[in-house]
C-alpha cells in the first residue's frame, strides 16, 4: 500500500471535512494502526482533553530518550520530528491541563534537554521556549518548579549545543 509511505495527507483530509471523511477515518484505525494511534490521532482527535495529555507523556520519554542518547559515543543524530515543539504547541491549546506529575516530569526533561544534553541548537531553542511557554500559561507549574529554572539562570553561561556554547554572541 503506497499511502503508507506519505499518509500526512490523510490529516489534511480528516480536518476538513470530518462527516465526508468518516469511512476514511475506520479504515486508517484498521489498515495503518501505527500511524491511527499516532500523528493522525495527534492532529485530528476531537477529544484533545481525553488524547493530549497521554501525547505529552509519550513525548516526554522521547524527549528524555533523545537527551541519553545525542552525543553518546560520538554519535550525534538529527530528528525528523521537533518533540519540544510538539509539546509546547499542544499546550498552547486553549483549556487543555495536564496533571501537576506530568508537568514536573516535562520541566526535569526539557531543563535536561539545556543542561545536560547534547542536542544541537534548535532542540536548545525549543527547550527553551517551552519553558517561557510554561511560565506564561501555567504559573503554578512554574511556581512549583521555581527551584528549576532558577538553576537554568544560575548556570545560564554552560548552556552548550553539540558544537557551541548556546550564549556565546
Amino acid at each position: 500500500m503506497q499511502i503508507e509511505y506519505s499518509p500526512a495527507f490523510l490529516c489534511v483530509l480528516r480536518k476538513q471535512n470530518r462527516a465526508l471523511t468518516e469511512g476514511m477515518d475506520k479504515r486508517i484505525a484498521k489498515y495503518l494502526s501505527g500511524y491511527y494511534e499516532g500523528i493522525y490521532k495527534l492532529e485530528t482527535t476531537e477529544n484533545k482533553n481525553r488524547d493530549m495529555p497521554a501525547f505529552v507523556k509519550e513525548y516526554i520519554e522521547r524527549i528524555r530518550k533523545n537527551n541519553e542518547t545525542q552525543g553518546k559515543d560520538g554519535v550525534y543524530f538529527g530528528h525528523g520530528a521537533r518533540e519540544i515543539a510538539t509539546v509546547r504547541s499542544i499546550l498552547l491549546e486553549k483549556g487543555l491541563m495536564c496533571d501537576a506529575n506530568t508537568m514536573d516530569m516535562l520541566v526535569s526533561v526539557v531543563a535536561d534537554t539545556l543542561l545536560i544534553s547534547k542536542e544541537g541548537i534548535l532542540a536548545k531553542l525549543d527547550a527553551i521556549a517551552l519553558l517561557i511557554c510554561l511560565a506564561v500559561k501555567y504559573p503554578e507549574d512554574y511556581t512549583r518548579n521555581q527551584g528549576v529554572y532558577e538553576k537554568l539562570f544560575a548556570q545560564q553561561n554552560a548552556i552548550e549545543t553539540a558544537d557551541n556554547s548556546i550564549i556565546s554572541s
